[in-house]
């Protein structure tokens, strides 16, 4: 593994906090992390300055193998990776892995896409209108865009909201929560 591939990898045990950044990210930034059959992860973004450590909300959560795919906002340099232990199982004994991406790695949104379980998209176009369905499902997070130039996230639903219409300003990110089925359309 060379030196600048060491950056962008990641992994361990157990909870820890990881730099992915000296500095704060000017934009926003896709990862992916992997838990094991018997275990599961949350992670959270990270600000670290000299003067103040901020936490902000949850990324996503690893439930099994499957890997889960999120985005870390702009003006954050770390992430907080917990070991969680649903019920009163243990912690499980598999590792987790995490990966930064590149924006080409991640698939492009336009027109009409759908499936299951938590996504991020890159969308490259103009200010657009976008709809979603969860399918009946009330899902734990909310359909969030990250401008590509940065800047706060925009929530485009709330924690309870299954069906709705949102405004997508111009090219960045954007994250489907995790649950059964969805659709979502650019128009």
């Amino acid at each position: 593994m060379n030196r600048n591939e060491a950056r962008t990898r990641w992994g361990g045990w157990r909870s820890r906090e990881i730099e992915i950044a000296e500095n704060m990210l000017e934009s926003p930034l896709p990862v992916e992390i992997r838990g094991g059959w018997t275990s599961n992860f949350q992670i959270f973004p990270v600000r670290k300055a000299s003067h103040e450590i901020v936490t902000g909300g949850e990324l996503g959560w690893t439930r099994g193998a499957r890997p889960i795919r999120a985005v870390v906002p702009a003006g954050f340099n770390s992430l907080r990776v917990v070991r969680r232990c649903p019920g009163r199982s243990v912690g499980g004994f598999a590792r987790w892995r995490l990966t930064v991406l590149s924006g080409a790695e991640l698939p492009l949104l336009s027109g009409t896409v759908s499936g299951n379980g938590a996504a991020v998209f890159r969308y490259e176009g103009g200010p657009a209108g976008v709809s979603f369905d969860f399918h009946s499902e009330i899902t734990a997070n909310s359909l969030v865009f990250n401008r590509a130039a940065g800047g706060e996230p925009i929530r485009l639903s709330q924690h309870s909201q299954i069906k709705g219409v949102g405004r997508l300003p111009g090219a960045g990110l954007m994250s489907v929560p995790d649950c059964r089925q969805w659709v979502v359309k650019v128009s």
